[in-house]
This record gives structure tokens, C-alpha cells and sequence, in this order.
């Protein structure tokens, strides 16, 4: 593992501690409460996991144990969460759920798969992981979302257990049955 690597994930780990301790720290000087960080985690959380998802991807072959560690962590707190937004989107009732809810309420309720976590230091680890599905849901249609939950589901899985080496040997093997798929298109003769 880099060591670019660790320290992703020793920073994963250890910002939502700071921010609690922050949250303590401001309510000791009278500002806000020690609650001030579940309101702040909604809005903080998503772009710190974001932050951490875009630098993972860019630097893919020194980060997959941290992607790997990411697509554990978002399965294991917003499984659920997750399925129920798709289950909205397939129903074309996340317009009025956002309308209502306003994506920071969605963003609440995501991390209901283990309710001992719903209101915890693990909230923020929810919210972090919770980005990219939560965008991918916002613009599919409505008749993929449950189709595109199962794919996430099954896609972070074969990623966190299948070797490096499996997922190149799929990728050549994708790639080479596309070329032989587009060598072998019919040719359409002019209309001259």
C-alpha cells in the first residue's frame, strides 16, 4: 500500500473525530451546541467524500485499497438508504421527497441500514460515501434505478473482492470482443 494510500485512509477515518471534537469545542465557548455538528454534517460531509472519491479515482492504481475501503463503507451504512432512494426514483417520487425533504433531509435518512449508527461519529461516513449514487439516481430515469442500485451493489462487491489482475483480464476481454464487433458491422453501400 502507498503512501499516498495510508494517509487517505488515515484522513477518512479520523476527520469526522475531528469534526465531533470541533462541534464539542465550539459549544464549550457558547457557539451552537454539541449537536452543531449533526447540522453541519449534512452539508460538510458529501464534499469531504467527494474530495476524497475524485482523488482516489485520479491516482485508481495507488488508491484501490482506499476505493475499496470507500465502496465497503458506503454498502455497509447506506445499503438501505440507498435502496429506498432508488425504490422513490422507480416509483417518480424523489421530486416530492426533495421538494419536502430538501436533499439534506434525504441525506439524514441514508444511513438507516444500522439504526445504531443513524445519530453517531459514523453519520458523517454515510453522508461522505453517499455522492455518487445519490447524483447517479438525481439523472437516470426512473425505470433504471433499481437496475442501477443492483449493478452498485454487485459492481462494489466483484471490486473489493476480485484482484487488480481479474479487472484488467475483463477489460482486455471487453475491449477486444468490441473490436471484433465493430469489424464485423455490415457495410452499407451508398445510396449514389
Amino acid at each position: 500500500m502507498t503512501d499516498v494510500c495510508k494517509k487517505a485512509i488515515k484522513w477518512f477515518w479520523l476527520w469526522p473525530v475531528l469534526a465531533t471534537v470541533l462541534g464539542y469545542t465550539l459549544a464549550v465557548f457558547g457557539i451552537g451546541g454539541p449537536d452543531t455538528i449533526l447540522f453541519i454534517a449534512p452539508y460538510a460531509a458529501p464534499f469531504v467524500g467527494f474530495g476524497f472519491l475524485l482523488m482516489a479515482v485520479e491516482k485508481r492504481a495507488q488508491m484501490r485499497p482506499f476505493l475499496g475501503m470507500f465502496l465497503v463503507v458506503g454498502l455497509v451504512f447506506n445499503a438501505r438508504g440507498f435502496y429506498e432512494l432508488a425504490r422513490w426514483v422507480a416509483q417518480g417520487l424523489m421530486t416530492t421527497k426533495i421538494q419536502t425533504e430538501g436533499l439534506p433531509g434525504i441525506l439524514l435518512g441514508l444511513p438507516a441500514f444500522v439504526p445504531v449508527f443513524r445519530w453517531t461519529i459514523f453519520t458523517p461516513y454515510a453522508f461522505m460515501t453517499s455522492v455518487p449514487i445519490l447524483l447517479l439516481l438525481l439523472i437516470i430515469p426512473h425505470f433504471l434505478a433499481l437496475p442501477v442500485y443492483w449493478l452498485w451493489v454487485v459492481l462494489s462487491v466483484l471490486y473489493v473482492v476480485l484482484p487488480s489482475s481479474a479487472w484488467k483480464w475483463m477489460g482486455a476481454s471487453v475491449h477486444r470482443w468490441w473490436k471484433k464487433l465493430r469489424r464485423s458491422e455490415p457495410q452499407h453501400p451508398d445510396d449514389s
